[in-house]
C-alpha cells in the first residue's frame, strides 16, 4: 500500500498526536489508509483507515480508526493501539470512471427551458449549487441499457408520465453498477432531470436495478453509494440532505421546493427503505438529513 498509493500527508505520531497540524478534510478524509512505521524501524508495520473525526476538525489520538492486529478487526481510537511513529496517510485511488452522456448544445438549450418552465429562473448555463443527494434506482438490470437511456439528449416515447414536463431526456450525475463500479455521466454542478421539483439543489445517483419494482441492488451499491456521498460531501460542503427518489415530496413547500406546476408529480418506490438505511448507516458522522 505504501509504494502504490498516492501519499497525502507524512508526519511523526506518538501520545500526544501529530508532530504538525493535520486536518480532517483538507489533509485527511474517511477511507484514507494511515500506514505506521515504527521507531528504529525501516519498513511499515501496521495499518488501519480513518473513520471519523471526533468533533474538532484535526487529527487527534481521539480520532477513530479501523484495524486489525493482535486483536479481530475492531473500530479503536488512534491513541490506542500501536500507531506510535512515522505515519503516512494513503488515499485509495477513486472508483469513479469517466463515462459522459451526449450533453450538446441542443441538450442544454433544452434544459434551460425546463428550468425556465419549471422553477422560472433564466439559467442559460443550467448550473446547479448541490444542497442535497438524491439515491434512486434504474428499473433495469443492464448498465449498458441505463446508460443508453441516459445518453438520449430527448425524453423518449415510454415516458408518457412526465412527457408534458419538458423534452429534455432523464439523466443523472452517477450511475452505479451492481459490482459497485461508478461511472461519472455528466458534471455535477450543471442541472440533471432526476427529481421533480428540487433538480436545482440535488445531485443525482442512479443504481442498475429495481426490475420490476422489487429491491434487487446489492451490498457493493450500499457501499459504492456510501462511498460517494461521502466524496460529495467532501467537494460540496452546502449538501445538507441525502434522500430516497421515493422521498422527495417530503419536501412539497420547502425553500428548496422549486416546481411551478401544482399538477408534475410521479409516484416512485425507488430505491427503497432499506437500501437507504443501509447507505444512511454508513454516513451517520456526516449528519445528513432527509427531510426539511
Amino acid at each position: 500500500l505504501v509504494t502504490r498509493l498516492p501519499h497525502v500527508a507524512e508526519f511523526d505520531w506518538g501520545e500526544g498526536g501529530a508532530s504538525k497540524e493535520v486536518r480532517w478534510g483538507r489533509d485527511v478524509r474517511p477511507g484514507d489508509f494511515v500506514a505506521v512505521r515504527y521507531a528504529g524501524a525501516r519498513v511499515y508495520q501496521h495499518v488501519g483507515a480513518l473513520v471519523s473525526d471526533d468533533g474538532d476538525g484535526l487529527l487527534t489520538p481521539a480520532d477513530r480508526v479501523l484495524h486489525a492486529g493482535p486483536m479481530p478487526l475492531a473500530y479503536a481510537r488512534l491513541g490506542i493501539g500501536p500507531f506510535q511513529g512515522h505515519m503516512v496517510v494513503l488515499r485509495p485511488q477513486s472508483p469513479i470512471v469517466e463515462r459522459p452522456i451526449s450533453f450538446s448544445p441542443s441538450r442544454l438549450k433544452a434544459t434551460a427551458a425546463y428550468i425556465k418552465a419549471h422553477y422560472g429562473e433564466d439559467r442559460p448555463d443550467a448550473r446547479i449549487s448541490p444542497s442535497m443527494v438524491v439515491l434512486h434506482w434504474t428499473g433495469s438490470d443492464s448498465l449498458e441499457s441505463d446508460f443508453k437511456t441516459f445518453d438520449r439528449e430527448a425524453l423518449a416515447g415510454e415516458r408518457p408520465d412526465i412527457a408534458a414536463g419538458g423534452d429534455v431526456n432523464v439523466s443523472a450525475h452517477f450511475l452505479v453498477g451492481k459490482d459497485g463500479r461508478i461511472h461519472r455521466l455528466m458534471p455535477e454542478n450543471v442541472m440533471a432531470r432526476h427529481v421533480i421539483g428540487l433538480n436545482l439543489s440535488a445531485i443525482g445517483i442512479e443504481n442498475v436495478g429495481g426490475v420490476g419494482d422489487r429491491p434487487t441492488l446489492t451490498p457493493a451499491q450500499v457501499a459504492a453509494n456510501a462511498w460517494l456521498v461521502r466524496e460529495l460531501k467532501d467537494r460540496y460542503p452546502g449538501i445538507e440532505y441525502l434522500i430516497g427518489h421515493h422521498e422527495y415530496r417530503k419536501f412539497e413547500g420547502a425553500p428548496l421546493w422549486k416546481e411551478k406546476d401544482a399538477g408534475y408529480r410521479t409516484a416512485k418506490s425507488d430505491p427503497g427503505d432499506k437500501f437507504m438505511a443501509d447507505v444512511r448507516a454508513r454516513v451517520a458522522d456526516l449528519g445528513l438529513r432527509s427531510a426539511p
